[in-house]
């Protein structure tokens, strides 16, 4: 980050929808391919380990903070769901919301 980058919004973002289309993106060539842009979780996981991290510790530890971002986000996606459903016909139909979590 610098003076000349602050005002870009998505330089920093980690979404791959956004990323894919960047010049020189490189997608994984197979699922073990660890020079691309993005890897599955099993190989980078595989990589950290294979450097001695401690991948259970660090499996608990995200999996801590997602249980603890939706703990902390629940009560307004309750308050949607609710206010979105006292809209609807057909109040028995179903909404969602679909969450994802960049662990950088």
């Amino acid at each position: 980050t610098s003076a000349n980058n602050l005002e870009d919004q998505c330089m920093h973002l980690t979404n791959y929808a956004i990323n894919k289309n960047a010049e020189g993106y490189m997608p994984a060539a197979s699922e073990n391919d660890e020079s691309a842009h993005k890897r599955l979780l099993s190989t980078t996981l595989a990589r950290f380990a294979a450097l001695g991290e401690d991948v259970p510790t660090l499996v608990q530890q995200i999996r801590e903070i997602c249980v603890k971002s939706l703990i902390a986000v629940q009560p307004h996606l309750a308050h949607m769901y609710y206010t979105c459903q006292q809209r609807r016909e057909n109040p028995g139909s179903s909404c969602f919301e679909l969450l994802g979590f960049d662990m950088l």
